[in-house]
Order: C-alpha cells, then sequence, then structure tokens
C-alpha cells in the first residue's frame, strides 16, 4: 500500500498513511499540547547533538513538521514535513515560536 502523503510503501494496515507521517505511537509521547497541534521531544536520534521535535495535528496524529538544530543559523528552526501542504495561522506560528524557545533554554541549560 501506498502512503497518501509522503508516496512510499508501507505494509498494509488500516490506515491511509506511512509510521513516517503518521507514527502509531505518536500521542503517547506528547511534550508540549497546544490548541491544534501537539510537539513530541524525540531525544537525540542518530549521530545528533541536539534533541529533535516532532510536531503533530492534534485531530489526526498527521506529522506536520519538525524542530532542530540548524547549525548554519546555530539555532532551533522549524523544518515542514514533505508532502504535507500545512497552513499555519499566527496563534499557530506563536506556538510553534514558544516551543522554539523552550527547545533553546533545554539546550542552553543541557537538559535534553
Amino acid at each position: 500500500m501506498k502512503c497518501e502523503l509522503c508516496g512510499r510503501e508501507f505494509p498494509h494496515r488500516t490506515g491511509r498513511f506511512c509510521g513516517s507521517c503518521f507514527p502509531e505511537d505518536a500521542m503517547q509521547f506528547k511534550a508540549y499540547e497546544y490548541k491544534y497541534f501537539f510537539v513530541n521531544n524525540n531525544g537525540l536520534i542518530g549521530k545528533r547533538k541536539t534533541a529533535t521535535y516532532s510536531i503533530h495535528n492534534n485531530k489526526t496524529g498527521i506529522k506536520l513538521g519538525e524542530i532542530r538544530w540548524y547549525a548554519p543559523w546555530r539555532q532551533f528552526c522549524l523544518f515542514p514535513a514533505r508532502f504535507t501542504e500545512v497552513v499555519w495561522s499566527r496563534d499557530c506560528l506563536d506556538d510553534i515560536q514558544d516551543c522554539i524557545d523552550k527547545a533553546t533554554a533545554m539546550y542552553e541549560h543541557r537538559t535534553i
């Protein structure tokens, strides 16, 4: 079966999205919850020196993007998910900024 968002093949299950676009356990690891989305702290992945945070829609759980360290700018930035058409309102962007501020504070105090 092909994922409706990214087009990747994945084993058939009840659903239209692959594990990358809709992790089944996404709602179990909420770090921050906002009005329209929640954010998971994914911790250190691979050889990364900083934590990554995935952003998921509250209703569907679909991954909307990630907040991760962007070395050229030396700060955390929002990376929208590929193959998704996401519209961000001012309120949503304020919530994203709040999450980036929290990630930065954790990085500065090395509590990740």
